[in-house]
């Protein structure tokens, strides 16, 4: 396992032991939550977070290109804290289900 995914392991279970990631009950939370739970769903999010850049490195010829590349990997960062907050063990199997390494 690499050290990624045992810091999301131990995140996931920490959210687990104190309730995180289950408090809101907003309608799109419980859609992440939902799709999460599926396997179809996960490697759509997977997928998804892939294409923004989630967990890689942006760099580009020119700065403004950079800067373009990383507008685009905060929506990812963004869309992933929604989903680890929807379902911490969930987003942990994504990612461990997903894994490139």
């Amino acid at each position: 396992m690499t050290d990624r995914l045992a810091t999301y392991d131990r995140e996931a279970e920490e959210g687990i032991k104190s309730g995180q990631g289950r408090k809101s009950s907003s309608p799109e939370t419980a859609g992440m939550r939902a799709a999460l739970r599926t396997p179809n769903g996960r490697r759509m999010f997977a997928s998804i977070l892939n294409e923004l850049y989630f967990n890689r490195s942006v760099t580009a010829a020119t700065p403004e290109a950079t800067n373009a590349l990383a507008a685009v990997q905060n929506k990812g960062l963004d869309l992933s804290s929604q989903l680890k907050e929807a379902d911490p063990e969930m987003f942990w199997l994504m990612l461990k289900e997903n894994d490139d390494a």
